[in-house]
C-alpha cells in the first residue's frame, strides 16, 4: 500500500501576486514583495511559453492511464486518478533550484531574468498538511513541527502498525517530492 502526504496546504492563505518588471532579476522581485511569513519553497513562477510543453506531457501522461495496465490500481481507483490528472490545470511552472533572494544574488547563473509573460506568486507559510490515500478524500491536518508521516497517517487514516502503507511520498510546495518507507521491515530516516 502507499500513500502521498503533501506538506503543504496553501488553500486557505493569500498569495502575493505583484506585477513582474520585464528585465528584472527573480531576486529583486524577491526582496521587494516577500514578507516575514513567505514561502519561498512554494514560489510559483510561470512562463506563459512553457505551457505547450507541459500540455504535451499531460495529455501523455492521460493517454498512458487510458492505455495501459500499467498500475497496479483497481479500474475505479484508476478512473479516479484519470479524472484527478486531466482535471489538473497547466500552469507553466518552472522550477527555481533555490527561491533565496540572496542566494539568487550570490550565483547569477541561477537567479532568472524575468519577461514579459512571466508571472511570480508567493504564498504565506502554510499550518496544514494534507494527506492522501487510494481513492481516498483528502484530508488536512495541522501541522505539527517534529510529527512524523506516521502521525498524519493516524491522524487522517486512522491506519498504523499492521494497516498502515509499506511506502508514501512527501510531495512539498515547490514540486519535488521524496519516497519514504514507513512499515517497520522499511522505515527510513525522516
Amino acid at each position: 500500500m502507499t500513500c502521498s502526504v503533501a506538506s503543504w496546504s496553501h488553500a486557505a492563505t493569500a498569495p502575493v501576486q505583484a506585477p513582474v518588471v520585464p528585465g528584472e532579476r527573480l531576486s529583486d522581485w524577491l526582496l521587494r514583495n516577500a514578507g516575514p511569513n513567505a514561502d519561498t519553497t512554494a514560489l510559483l513562477w510561470t512562463v506563459q511559453a512553457e505551457r505547450a510543453p507541459q500540455t504535451r506531457l499531460k495529455q501523455a501522461i492521460i493517454d498512458g492511464l487510458k492505455s495501459t495496465k500499467l498500475l497496479s490500481l483497481p479500474e475505479a481507483e484508476r478512473a479516479q486518478l484519470l479524472a484527478w490528472v486531466q482535471a489538473m490545470p497547466v500552469t507553466g511552472r518552472v522550477n527555481v533550484s533555490v527561491a533565496d533572494a540572496r542566494w539568487l544574488q550570490g550565483n547569477p547563473n541561477q537567479d532568472p531574468v524575468l519577461q514579459e509573460g512571466h508571472s511570480v506568486t508567493l504564498y504565506q507559510r502554510p499550518g496544514t498538511v494534507t494527506v492522501w490515500s487510494g481513492a481516498a478524500q483528502p484530508c488536512v491536518a495541522e501541522h505539527v513541527s517534529g510529527a512524523l508521516i506516521q502521525d498524519y497517517l493516524q491522524a487522517c487514516l486512522g491506519v498504523g502498525g499492521a494497516a498502515a502503507p509499506d511506502w508514501t511520498w512527501i510531495a512539498q510546495a515547490d514540486g519535488s517530492t521524496q519516497r519514504y518507507g514507513v512499515a517497520p521491515w522499511n522505515r527510513t530516516l525522516q
